[in-house]
C-alpha cells in the first residue's frame, strides 16, 4: 500500500519498533529507523543484482518530491547508466550561499506567488537573510549556528521566529528540488522547536491610536508615494499589496472609481472603490508633482517608473511602531479596524466588505453582483470624518 503524508508525519521523530523498510510505489520505499529517522530509497537491480540507493531525508524531501525523482533514475538505468554514478553527477556539491539561495527563489518561483506574499518574503529574504552568514555555503552552516540565530530571535519575537523558520524552509527546499543544494541541517527544525505558531489577527485600533499612527506616518521622513500607499491602506482599507501596485490606468478620476484589476486582487475579480474626498486630493496632489504621466502612483523615488519594493511599506510600519508606545499593531490591522469601527456606525456588512475587497458569501456571491458604490462612498467620507476628528484632537492635545 503507498505511502501517506499523514503516516510519514505520525512515525518521523518518535520510537518505532515496527517494519525497517516500508514500501511506496514504483521502486520507491522509507527506511524507518527506532529513534524515528525515516530516509527514502529506490530499489533497483544492477547486472542480476538488487541493490538500494538512498535519495535523501524526510521530511527535508516530502513524499511528493521523492516520487518526481523516481523517473530520472529509472531513465538511467534504461540508458545502462549506474544509478549511484548518476545520482552522484547531479548531486555534485555546491558553495551556493544563502544569499544565492533566496536569489533563485526570487528569480523561479515568487513571481508565481501573489502579491502580498511577495511582500512579505521581499521583506523577509532583504532584512534577515540575505545579510546572514555572508560568503559561507549554506549547506556548511552547522545546526548549532542556525540554533543559536533563532533562538535569540525566539527569546524577543517568538511568532517572528516561527515566521522566520517557515519561509527559509520554503527558499532552501524549493533550491533542493531544483538541485541547486543538496540539503541543510536547519530543515530539520520546526516551528515550535525555536518560536510558537501565528494567531489569527484580532487587534482593533482605537481612533487615537490610528490618529497617532496617522500623524507619525506624516512626520516621517520616508518618500512621498510611500507615505500615499500608507495613506491609501488607513482611509481606503485596501491591502497594501493593492496600494503599492497601483497603476494610474486604474483610477478613473471623472467618475471618482478606483478599479483594482483581477490580476492585482486577492479574491480573482476586479475589486471597484469609490475614491472619497481626501483620498482625490491626495491623488491629484501627486499627479501635479510627477513629470511622468501614466504607470505607478506610489513611485519609487529611485526609479520614478516602477513602483515602490513589496517590502517598503513593512519597514516603514516598524519604524513608526518602535517610535509609538502603543500595542504591537500592523498594516493589515487598518483593514480589520475600519470594517470594526464602521459596523459600530451601523453600516451595513455587505458594504464594509466590498470596501475591503472581499467577495460575497453564499449565494449573493452568484446572484448579486452590485458594487454598493454610493453606499461605499457615504461610509469612506464617514470614515474620514471619524478619522480627521481623532487627529485633530490629539493635535490640539499636543498645542
Amino acid at each position: 500500500m503507498p505511502l501517506t503524508d499523514a503516516k510519514l508525519r505520525a512515525l518521523y521523530g518518535k520510537p518505532y519498533f515496527g517494519k525497517t523498510e516500508l514500501s511506496d510505489r514504483d521502486g520507491l520505499s522509507a527506511r524507518v529507523t527506532e529513534r524515528g529517522t525515516i530516509s527514502w530509497q529506490y530499489r533497483y537491480r544492477w547486472q542480476g543484482k538488487a541493490a538500494r540507493l538512498k535519495i535523501g531525508r524526510y521530511p527535508d524531501l516530502k513524499l511528493a518530491d521523492a516520487r518526481a525523482l523516481i523517473p530520472a533514475i529509472r531513465g538511467a538505468l534504461e540508458r545502462n547508466e549506474h544509478p549511484r554514478v548518476f545520482w552522484d553527477k547531479l548531486h555534485q556539491k555546491h558553495d551556493v550561499t544563502l544569499k544565492q539561495c533566496c536569489e533563485h527563489f526570487r528569480e523561479h518561483h515568487l513571481p508565481k506567488l501573489r502579491p502580498r506574499t511577495v511582500m512579505l518574503y521581499e521583506h523577509t529574504m532583504q532584512r534577515y537573510f540575505e545579510p546572514l552568514f555572508i560568503g559561507i555555503p549554506v549547506e556548511q552552516i552547522p545546526f548549532s549556528s542556525w540554533l543559536e540565530w533563532f533562538d535569540k530571535i525566539g527569546k524577543k519575537k517568538p511568532k517572528n521566529a516561527g515566521h522566520l523558520l517557515r519561509r527559509l524552509k520554503s527558499i532552501l527546499s524549493f533550491c533542493i528540488r531544483r538541485n541547486l543544494i543538496g540539503g541543510s541541517p536547519v530543515l530539520q527544525l520546526r516551528t515550535e522547536d525555536v518560536g510558537s505558531q501565528p494567531e489569527r489577527g484580532t487587534r482593533v485600533l482605537t481612533m487615537r491610536e490610528l490618529a497617532q499612527i496617522w500623524i507619525a506616518f506624516e512626520q516621517s521622513r520616508a518618500s512621498r508615494g510611500l507615505k500615499l500607499a500608507a495613506k491609501l491602506v488607513i482611509l481606503l482599507g485596501c491591502r497594501s499589496g493593492e496600494a503599492l501596485g497601483a497603476q494610474w490606468s486604474e483610477f478613473n478620476m471623472e467618475e471618482q472609481i478606483w478599479t483594482v484589476p483581477a490580476a492585482r486582487a486577492k479574491c480573482g475579480a476586479p475589486i471597484r472603490r469609490p475614491i472619497p474626498g481626501r483620498v482625490m486630493m491626495l491623488l491629484q496632489e501627486a499627479a501635479a508633482r510627477s513629470r511622468l504621466k501614466g504607470g505607478p502612483v506610489c513611485r519609487s523615488p529611485v526609479n520614478p517608473k516602477k513602483s515602490l519594493s513589496s517590502a517598503s511599506l513593512i519597514q516603514l510600519a516598524e519604524r513608526v511602531r518602535d517610535k509609538l508606545d502603543l500595542p504591537y499593531w500592523r498594516m493589515h490591522d487598518m483593514r480589520r479596524t475600519l470594517s470594526t469601527r464602521l459596523s459600530e456606525e451601523r453600516v451595513m456588512p455587505q458594504v464594509t466588505e466590498k470596501m475591503l475587497g472581499h467577495r460575497m458569501a453564499g449565494v449573493m456571491a452568484i446572484y448579486n453582483l452590485h458594487d454598493w458604490t454610493n453606499e461605499q462612498r457615504e461610509a469612506y467620507e464617514l470614515w474620514d470624518k471619524k478619522l480627521m476628528e481623532a487627529v485633530k484632537s490629539l493635535q490640539e492635545l499636543k498645542i
